[in-house]
């Protein structure tokens, strides 16, 4: 089996299609509090699914969801394209690698302490620092 040449299409769908989710989830989030601005606070309640609720408790249980969803969609589009670079700098490095520097950019995501090993600061991983500090 020969090697893939060119940009596969699940790559790009993978970081954009999360990404342009969470735009229109920043915009319904903003469109739902901008209805609600200007209104007094609601004083009644929902029934659902035979749980009472107030239906201020309902609004921020809304505008919650919106925002969390939200930072799902960004860090689903930031890990995905650390991961694709991170593979893409490993496997287009001129110099050998050592394992644990390898470990430590790969793990950069999960662990903030990486950022105070000097080898996330070399010059191949750093493309990678910066999409790490947004993911952080």
């Amino acid at each position: 089996m020969s090697p893939q040449r060119g940009i596969h299409w699940l790559g790009p769908t993978n970081i954009l299609l999360p990404f342009f989710i969470a735009v229109a989830l920043a915009v319904g989030h903003h469109c739902y509090y901008a209805g609600l601005a200007g209104q007094p606070a609601p004083d009644g309640e929902y029934i659902i699914w035979r749980f009472t609720r107030s239906k201020q408790q309902y609004n921020i249980a809304v505008g919650t969801a919106f925002a969390f969803l939200f930072k799902a969609g960004v860090a689903w589009a930031v890990t995905t394209s650390y991961v694709q670079l991170f593979w893409h700098v490993l496997r287009t490095s001129s110099k050998a690698t050592r394992l644990v520097d390898v470990d430590v950019a790969y793990s950069l995501l999960h662990d903030m302490l990486g950022f105070f090993s000097t080898a996330t600061w070399r010059r191949q991983y750093l493309m990678l620092t910066p999409i790490a500090v947004i993911f952080w």
